[in-house]
């Protein structure tokens, strides 16, 4: 799907449902919860940040003022800064696959039985 772009506008209706923004504004949402809620969406910190940064920001810039300073404050990824939003995440996805392990593991032994 991602290949045949319908992928892309999957994620768009996925980010403008979920975070209440649109393809080229942030609605006056904080940037700072719009990037959490993308995250927690996405369950991927690191897919998170590679689709705003190759999709959202793109946009936000193409529609931003000419002021330079203004486009990188409103469409930068400022999650890096957080470090509590990276460890969590990482504890998300250990535990998928924790579950992901055990899934497996079952039914292996239910395949034996």
């Amino acid at each position: 799907l991602w290949r045949q772009s319908q992928g892309i506008e999957m994620f768009w209706e996925l980010y403008t449902r979920e975070t209440g923004c649109s393809r080229d504004s942030l609605n006056d949402h904080d940037i700072f919860a719009v990037q959490r809620k993308l995250v927690r969406v996405l369950c991927n910190y690191n897919f998170a940040k590679f689709c705003w940064k190759s999709l959202v920001q793109p946009q936000l810039r193409v529609n931003a003022d000419d002021d330079v300073t203004m486009r990188h404050v409103t469409s930068h990824w400022v999650l890096d800064k957080d470090p509590k939003i990276k460890i969590s995440t990482g504890v998300i996805e250990r535990l998928l696959m924790h579950v992901d392990q055990m899934s497996k593991l079952n039914l292996e032994k239910q395949r034996r039985h």
